[in-house]
C-alpha cells in the first residue's frame, strides 16, 4: 500500500470552489472543497478499483458512517478508515452518503492538504437580484480556476476567472504568475453549468433530498424548470443559471434540516427557530438568510451534551 501517493496534494483541476458568505454589494468568501469523484478516482489510480471498497452503516447516534477499505497486500488484509457525515433521521432523509465518503477520504490522506486553503474574501462590484429580490454577487464559480505555484497553499493560491483574469491571490509578486493552459475554465458557460447541475443533482439523489430522491423525480424538475427532457438539451444561460441556483438552494435547505436534527431539535423546534432567522418557512430560505441561519445552528449546542 502507497499511503504517500494517497497523500500527495489535489491537482488544481480536482478543487472546486462554491460562495460561502456574502456581505451584500461589497464581497463574498470562497470555499474550496473536493467532490466524491476526487476521491473514488484517486483510490481508483493509487491502489486500483479492485482493491479498495466502502461501505455506510447508520450508528447508535443515527449518524451515517462511511469507511473506506483498502487491502493490504503485505498483510493480507482489509484496512479500514471511517469518518461520520450527516445522519439519518426520517426515511426521506437519509443523510449525506457521499459527504461521510468523502470525509473518510481524509481519513487517508486525500485532499488533507485543503484544511490549509487560505480565507478567501473577494471584493466585488457586480451585482444582481435574485428572484426573491436579494442583491446577490454577479459570479459565475463555476468557471473559476483554483491555480498553485508549487509553494504551500497558504502562501501559493490565485483564483482566475475564464478568461484567465485574476480576481484573487495571495502572492506576493502576481507578474510572475503564468496560468497553465490546462487548468483554465471553459471560455462559455453552458457546458460547465451543465456539468454542475448534474452532479448537484447526483449528490441531491443520493442523499435523498424531498423531491430528488428518484430519477423520475428528477427528470421531471428538469423538464418543469428547463422545458427540456435533459440537461444536455437546455442552451440558455440564463434558465440554467437559474435552475441550478434553484436546485442549490434546495440542497442546502435540506442539509441545515439534517443539520438541525443532530442538535436534537424536533420538529416544532426546527420550524420555530427558521421562523426567527429567517422570518419565513425554510422552503422559502434562499441566499444570504441560509447563511444566516447555517450559523444560527453552528453556535447551538445540541440539547444531548
Amino acid at each position: 500500500m502507497n499511503e504517500k501517493k494517497l497523500t500527495e496534494p489535489l491537482k488544481p483541476n480536482e478543487i472546486e470552489l462554491r460562495i460561502g458568505s456574502i456581505s451584500a454589494l461589497k464581497g463574498f468568501s470562497l470555499l474550496a472543497y473536493k467532490t466524491a469523484r476526487t476521491d473514488r478516482n484517486r483510490l481508483d489510480d493509487v491502489v486500483g478499483c479492485m482493491n479498495w471498497q466502502n461501505k455506510h452503516y447508520v450508528d447508535a447516534h443515527n449518524n451515517v458512517i462511511c469507511k473506506i477499505g483498502i487491502w493490504d497486500e503485505d498483510k493480507k488484509q482489509w484496512i479500514w478508515k471511517e469518518d461520520t457525515g450527516a445522519e439519518s433521521f426520517t426515511e426521506k432523509e437519509k443523510g449525506s452518503y457521499s459527504d461521510s465518503f468523502k470525509r473518510a477520504g481524509f481519513r487517508w490522506g486525500i485532499g488533507i492538504e485543503l484544511y490549509d486553503f487560505p480565507f478567501i474574501w473577494v471584493k466585488w462590484s457586480k451585482w444582481k437580484k435574485n428572484s426573491s429580490g436579494k442583491d446577490i454577487p454577479d459570479a459565475y464559480i463555476g468557471e473559476w480556476a483554483v491555480n498553485y505555484d508549487g509553494k504551500s497553499y497558504k502562501d501559493g493560491i490565485f483564483i482566475t476567472d475564464k478568461n484567465a483574469n485574476i480576481v484573487w491571490s495571495n502572492l506576493k509578486n502576481q507578474n510572475a504568475i503564468k496560468t497553465q493552459e490546462h487548468d483554465k475554465p471553459p471560455k462559455t458557460n453552458i457546458p460547465q453549468l451543465q456539468k454542475d447541475i448534474h452532479q448537484l443533482l447526483v449528490d441531491m439523489k443520493n442523499d435523498a433530498v424531498e423531491g430528488f430522491e428518484t430519477t423520475e423525480l428528477i427528470k421531471s424538475t428538469i423538464k418543469k424548470h428547463l422545458r427540456v427532457e435533459k440537461i444536455s438539451d437546455c442552451k440558455d444561460e440564463k434558465k440554467l443559471q437559474a435552475f441550478y441556483d434553484l436546485i442549490y438552494g434546495k440542497a442546502t435547505q435540506s442539509e441545515l434540516e439534517i443539520m438541525m436534527a443532530r442538535k436534537g431539535l424536533n420538529m416544532d423546534e426546527r420550524e420555530q427557530l427558521v421562523q426567527n432567522v429567517c422570518g419565513c418557512p425554510l422552503s422559502a430560505c434562499f441566499d444570504e438568510k441560509l447563511v444566516e441561519l447555517r450559523k444560527a445552528i453552528m453556535k447551538m449546542e445540541a440539547k444531548n451534551e
